[in-house]
């Protein structure tokens, strides 16, 4: 007569062995999540409102995009250009204190697969252009959020000429006459490609123009300036000369802006450009 073994004198150790295994892959993977917190793209539900940085609705971008959301600006970057496709910030009135530019090398942003580094845009020609500006995030929020500006994905291809040119002016009435005169702006900004783009190291993608959108609400009634700036313009050129509408850098970027405004009160603030700067 063959001898069996119960269930009740089968030894635990197997269940106990397994059981602390699968806590510790489950212990494992907790903690994984904890250490990689910051350098996981925050990647938004379609429509979703980032606080009070973004005026109007997140831009919806016809084209992929990871969600990077930093402490005082919001980036929509695409992996596949390896450039923000829209930057949105705000910049507030009043007393600013001055905020020189930091002594810090551009970062890579560990929360992108691009993974673009400062050393991509060496001998190229171009600068590593700000969309969201470092003077002005810095005098409205601080040094902390004005390194912040430094990583790469708030970065694209710019020649110096406009950077340091009609771009500059323009980040600077932002700040100096915009935000004070109005208490707070909204902005969005970002790249214009063509269909035949050049690309730098590691595949990034250099634009031919840029786009701005400068928005105020003082009054309850949004009034907005728009601007598209080839690469190519002349450095002194007025900010001005390049007012645009909405419609036209929604119709070039494939972005759309503003989306949950009234229908009635977005229709008016995108369909023709200002007549002048305000």
């Amino acid at each position: 007569m063959s001898k069996t073994t119960s269930s009740a004198n089968r030894s635990p150790w197997p269940l106990i062995l397994g059981m602390l295994l699968v806590l510790g892959v489950l212990g494992g993977c907790v903690y994984w999540q904890l250490q990689q917190g910051p350098q996981v793209a925050a990647t938004a539900p379609a429509g979703e409102i980032a606080g009070p940085i973004i005026f109007g609705g997140e831009p919806r971008a016809a084209e992929p995009v990871t969600i990077l959301r930093n402490k005082n600006y919001v980036v929509g970057y695409s992996e596949a250009r390896r450039d923000p496709l829209w930057v949105a910030y705000r910049l507030t009135g009043g007393r600013h204190p001055s905020a020189p530019r930091p002594k810090v090398p551009f970062q890579p942003d560990l929360r992108t697969t691009a993974r673009v580094t400062t050393h991509d845009y060496e001998r190229s020609g171009y600068d590593r252009g700000h969309m969201a500006p470092s003077h002005a995030i810095g005098a409205c929020f601080g040094p902390e959020a004005q390194l912040e500006t430094f990583l790469m994905t708030n970065i694209c291809p710019q020649l110096h000429t406009l950077n340091a040119g009609t771009w500059e002016q323009l980040e600077k009435l932002e700040l100096d006459d915009f935000a004070t005169r109005f208490t707070q702006v909204w902005i969005f900004d970002g790249p214009v490609f063509s269909d035949r783009s050049v690309d730098l190291r590691s595949n990034i993608q250099v634009p031919r123009a840029f786009y701005k959108i400068i928005v105020e609400d003082h009054a309850g009634t949004p009034q907005t300036l728009a601007f598209i700036m080839p690469q190519n313009i002349p450095s002194d050129d007025p900010p001005a000369k390049y007012l645009t509408s909405i419609q036209d850098i929604e119709g070039k970027t494939r972005i759309v802006f503003l989306w949950q405004l009234p229908k009635d009160v977005e229709t008016k603030v995108k369909s023709s450009p200002a007549r002048s700067m305000w």
